[in-house]
């Protein structure tokens, strides 16, 4: 702010830049003063009302448009900040200092900083260099340990990067203080906590490796495991007995709740003790795989199976049998191969049956709307009379024929065409 000047520049003071020979009206944002004195220098961010072509270390002039005069000027350190800055925050002023002050390497590695990676083409273009000077700043910025490559050939500034690994961390240790009795906090879940791409994800559980266990899209520490009270404990030998008892017709999963409560049982899901089948179906490990194995045999054996020989094979219930075969089909198991299903004959009918209603209140409505439409058209003057009570009875009896099955389609295109003639 030039020093002769008579007034301070205050935050959102409309101004003139100049920058070679474009100008635009623009507004002052004060990052570090509330107001600008003259003789004092500070930070402050330009809302252009028109875009200018500029580029870092580009000089620009700044008058108050009226009464005209000229109050300062300075250097373009960011010509295309990202965000709005906020307001008197102390890394946001380190960030700009290091932009004007710092290496080449400082600086990119300051572009660098994000929860998502970059591709060096998009780093090159954040930062403005040249292709030799920005291959330069990355070789000394991985040198000295400011930027990450990661195994898919993507950069990020290391703090960052450890920003996001001890993040990942604090999130499974708050998970399990307060979830104690799941095994390890759902892969998916993590992700969107820590609000980052699924490849993201993938290369950070990996640097992460020896201090999380990855099991079954389950992410846990490695010291944490599910510890039941002793009355949680008796409730899980009661469900183990009961499912000993009657392995391939075990209690359900409603049935398993009410003995053990959902917390504990969901905690036996996750410890993969206990499959889930189908919503209300669950098996035991040794159990869900001998019959996956021995479904798999018959197929290969056999070319198909149905819920009957399934059933037959392990002295269960078609609900068990038709649940698994279901269960293999949805993942894909199968490989695609047929799986007959027995089927109820009555049940078939039935569904016939509420199918054929179904069409018939279909047309019946259709029929009606369209009769409905035509007579409309005929106008007001047509309306009364005997050919309008004449249209009126055909349409009711063509649409009581249709009730009693489809035997007069003859008579019902009839007056469908008569109505349409009729226009």
């Amino acid at each position: 702010h030039l020093p002769d000047v008579e007034r301070p520049l205050q935050h959102n003071t409309e101004v003139k830049i100049y920058c070679g020979a474009a100008e635009t009206l623009a507004r002052v944002r004060l990052l570090d003063h509330e107001n600008l004195h003259p003789g004092q220098s500070g930070w402050l961010q330009l809302r252009l009302q028109d875009p200018l072509p500029l580029a870092r270390g580009d000089r620009y002039i700044m008058r108050i448009p009226s009464p005209a005069q000229t109050i300062g000027g300075g250097v373009i350190v960011a010509p295309h900040p990202r965000r709005r800055w906020r307001r008197f925050q102390p890394a946001v002023i380190s960030t700009l200092e290091t932009l004007i002050k710092g290496t080449p390497a400082q600086r990119l590695a300051q572009q660098a900083e994000s929860t998502e990676p970059l591709r060096s083409a998009e780093l090159q273009k954040r930062t403005g260099m040249a292709t030799t000077e920005f291959d330069e700043a990355v070789r000394q910025a991985l040198a000295d340990g400011l930027l990450t490559a990661l195994p898919d050939d993507t950069l990020i500034a290391t703090t960052s990067y450890r920003a996001l690994q001890r993040q990942a961390l604090t999130v499974l240790e708050q998970f399990h203080h307060d979830t104690p009795l799941r095994a390890g906090i759902p892969r998916e879940e993590l992700r969107s906590r820590l609000e980052v791409k699924n490849a993201t994800l993938n290369l950070l559980l990996e640097s992460l490796d020896g201090q999380i266990v990855v099991e079954n899209n389950i992410v846990r520490l490695p010291e944490h495991s599910v510890r039941f009270s002793e009355q949680q404990q008796a409730a899980v030998d009661s469900l183990r007995r009961q499912i000993a008892a009657q392995p391939y017709t075990p209690p359900s999963y409603a049935e398993a709740v009410e003995i053990t409560g959902e917390r504990v049982l969901r905690a036996l899901i996750d410890m993969d003790e206990i499959v889930q089948v189908q919503r209300d179906i669950i098996l035991t490990r040794p159990v869900y795989d001998e019959m996956v194995s021995e479904t798999l045999a018959i197929i290969d054996r056999d070319g198909s199976i149905d819920a009957k020989g399934l059933r037959d094979r392990f002295n269960t219930t078609r609900k068990y049998a038709i649940g698994l075969l279901e269960h293999l089909d949805t993942l894909g198991i199968t490989g695609g191969r047929s799986l007959n299903l027995e089927v109820d004959g009555d049940l078939i009918e039935r569904i016939g049956n509420i199918l054929v209603r179904l069409v018939l209140d279909l047309l019946f409505h259709l029929v009606v709307i369209k009769a409905g439409i035509h007579l409309d058209d005929l106008g007001d003057h047509r309306r009364t009379g005997y050919r309008h009570r004449r249209l009126t009875q055909r349409r009711s009896r063509a649409c009581q024929n249709l009730l009693k099955g489809l035997p007069h389609t003859l008579e019902l295109d009839d007056v469908l065409l008569h109505h349409s003639g009729s226009r």
